[in-house]
């Protein structure tokens, strides 16, 4: 009828830990099988179900979209585009460099202009959000000398927003209440609007662009900073000459026949890299493991035709490093100007229960672990490296991730004292990172999609004096609440907020078409024995970077053996069979045993002896999705299963070709590789989150942070 009766219906939430919910609607016809938006209003004392009211529909259960908005409405993150206003204040397209506006009279005071310098751009393939670019030239002596020792000038760009972008306008508004860019497996929620971020303010290649640069002087011979040499921050324009792939930029340094210029560039910046890595890590700096699932994706329906692991190269961590050492140079120029009211990014030194799932992961492997501090810790996952068994390996690292305590934003004469933290007893002080050994850090490299990297922009513009003639900032801005101790620390606190909420809906994000994958073709894995139980095995895959638990005891008590061909030969009908955890050479380890049904014959061992921290094979599945959200389920088979020996043929050729690809003898070798059955090309490699890639399309974020 036109005016259907209420009706009263239970609807089922997502989320599995959320109890069915009454609701009272006339709208039930129309919003069966849709996924929809409702609030709880009570919950009566004698009712089993709380009572809720119908807000909206978001389409479809299963239609792509409909998931994506469900998952951003969990993570509160808000889809809407820009509006009006703010589209206004974008400068119109297109935009070009004009000199007479940009640079000034006096050398000194003005933008510096280095369209000349040869500089390239490394991003994943297809960023089109470009926002920093690096540069490496040859300082040749005064005197001509050319037995001198040479120095390299590394300069850092970046995209410089806030010249577009001012205060108490509607798009900075916008871009602090957004806090951060989003990136979703199939989408990205842009802070600022598209033709600032893929546009104007991109450092694309053969462009004229505005960059905020700083640069730094490197000894050619040791690859490190010359000492007392002090990073120079400048305002400039320069032209990209390269706007590369990490694969490219990867192959340039590889191929000894390259010798054009930006491949000498790239493998000077390169060398010192990965001196810089090794002075962190000899310092305390920890190489932790977070990767990240990528996925290929249908293009009409967003449905995953492919799952991997997204691969970290020596040029990822090249740039990482280079965006590292300008983001602690940024931290020291605000705080040494603003002692009170510097934006700094701190990472405090996890609490010590905060380690017991490492300590206890570690001692059901016969694993050490010293945890007293960041130097200690990297020293024993090092310690406990095995040679032969990387998935052990990235297993560790990871465990070791998900006891990390959460970086911050803060402002130093907000947080804590300037004095050692009471929670971080080796030295580290309440403005400390841990995870990065530095005693002062900040986020300065990604301002296209970060609002912190803005104020600190800001506060670089005041604390470095960039004055024009008649004495105003480049910025001319006004907005003193920008240096205000309690302005900056609510905004602060407002984007830790943002921050958090953006990477639930990326891992949402992932879980979702991580289970819509599994659900249409389940895929055979080599899994870690992370801790054994007598009902069943917590295991760590590597590939999906995710944690399964496989049950070995079924509902109704039947034990099960792992599989092992492809017929339901799981359980034996002729014997008992029966679980006991042991402690076989002091690792927990769990063993299966037989003792007839008639009663004769002596207790004997079956199957294979599960041990913690040992390889196990695992098929995955997906189950569920109509109502609740879908979850994985796992099924343990035994390494003379099929699916098993062929998977173990493939990860060992496949590792074995790597190895010998290797062109470079201290390359960080990649973990491994698998093409799992059911999916083509589904790829695993250990993958360390860092300053540059944190994201399935983009990155961002410091290595181990969580």
């Amino acid at each position: 009828s036109a005016n259907p009766k209420p009706a009263r219906v239970l609807v089922v939430p997502v989320d599995r830990r959320l109890p069915k919910i009454r609701v009272v609607t006339r709208q039930a016809p129309s919003i069966a099988d849709q996924r929809i938006v409702v609030v709880i209003d009570d919950w009566p004392r004698d009712s089993a179900y709380p009572v809720g009211h119908y807000v909206k529909s978001l389409g479809p259960i299963g239609d792509a979209d409909a998931e994506t908005a469900a998952v951003l409405l969990e993570a509160d993150v808000d889809d809407r585009p820009f509006a009006p206003a703010v589209h206004a204040c974008v400068p119109p397209l297109p935009w070009r460099f004009e000199e007479s506006e940009h640079l000034g009279p006096i050398p000194k005071l003005r933008r510096e202009d280095h369209r000349s310098l040869r500089v390239c751009s490394v991003d994943p393939p297809g960023c089109r959000d470009i926002d920093d670019a690096l540069s490496c030239r040859v300082i040749e002596t005064l005197d001509g000398d050319s037995n001198a020792p040479k120095t390299f000038e590394l300069g850092v760009h970046i995209a410089d927003v806030t010249s577009f972008l001012k205060p108490n306008t509607a798009m900075d508004d916008e871009a602090r209440r957004r806090g951060t860019t989003t990136y979703l497996v199939n989408k990205r929620l842009d802070m600022l609007p598209k033709p600032l971020t893929e546009d104007i303010c991109s450092l694309r290649g053969g462009t004229e662009r505005l960059t905020f640069s700083v640069f730094f002087k490197f000894d050619a011979t040791t690859g490190l900073p010359v000492p007392d040499a002090q990073p120079r921050f400048t305002k400039a324009v320069i032209r990209s000459d390269a706007a590369l792939t990490y694969q490219e930029a990867q192959t340039m340094m590889d191929d000894p026949d390259d010798v054009s210029d930006l491949a000498k560039d790239l493998r000077n910046i390169n060398f010192c890299a990965k001196a810089l890595r090794k002075r962190r890590v000899a310092a305390g700096a920890l190489s932790l493991a977070s990767p990240e699932v990528k996925f290929e994706l249908d293009k009409s329906t967003s449905d995953p035709l492919d799952v991997g692991m997204y691969v970290t190269r020596e040029a990822n961590r090249m740039v990482e490093e280079m965006m590292l050492l300008a983001n602690v140079a940024s931290a020291e120029a605000i705080l040494k100007a603003f002692p009170s009211q510097a934006m700094l990014r701190r990472h405090p030194a996890p609490a010590p229960r905060m380690f017991d799932p490492l300590l206890k992961s570690c001692a059901a492997a016969g694993v050490k672990m010293d945890v007293t501090s960041s130097k200690a810790l990297a020293d024993s996952l090092d310690a406990a490296t095995r040679p032969d068994d990387a998935y052990f390996n990235t297993l560790l690292r990871i465990v070791a991730t998900r006891c990390m305590s959460q970086a911050v934003y803060c402002v130093s004469g907000a947080a804590k004292g300037r004095g050692r933290s009471d929670s971080a007893p080796n030295g580290e002080t309440s403005l400390s990172h841990y995870g990065l050994a530095a005693p002062l850090y900040t986020h300065f490299t990604s301002p296209i999609r970060r609002y912190a990297d803005l104020a600190v922009h800001r506060q670089l513009v005041s604390a470095l004096q960039f004055k024009s003639v008649e004495g105003a900032s480049l910025e001319r801005h006004s907005d003193e609440n920008a240096f205000r101790r309690l302005e900056l620390a609510k905004t602060a606190k407002h984007l830790n907020q943002r921050t958090r909420a953006a990477k639930l809906a990326q891992r949402r994000s992932v879980d979702l078409r991580l289970t819509r994958a599994l659900c249409a073709s389940p895929v055979t894995l080599p899994a870690v024995v992370r801790s054994v139980t007598r009902t069943g095995v917590s295991l760590f895959v590597p590939s999906f970077h995710t944690q399964v638990f496989a049950r070995v005891v079924g509902g109704d008590g039947v034990v099960f053996l792992p599989r092992m061909g492809l017929g339901n030969e799981r359980k034996e009908d002729d014997v008992f069979l029966t679980t006991r955890v042991l402690f076989d050479g002091g690792v927990k380890t769990l063993a299966f045993f037989a003792r007839n049904k008639n009663g004769s014959g002596e207790e004997e061992e079956r199957g294979p002896r599960l041990r913690s921290g040992a390889r196990a094979w695992v098929r995955l599945s997906a189950s569920g999705g109509e109502t609740r959200a879908a979850r994985v389920e796992a099924e343990l088979l035994d390494a003379s299963h099929p699916e098993a020996r062929l998977g173990a043929a493939e990860a060992a050729a496949e590792v074995a070709r790597r190895v010998e690809a290797m062109a470079i003898d201290d390359r960080p070798a990649l973990e491994a590789r698998v093409v799992t059955r059911g999916m083509a090309g589904a790829g695993v490699s250990d993958v360390t989150e860092t300053e540059k890639d944190a994201s399935p399309a983009r990155g961002g974020g410091e290595e181990i942070e969580s």
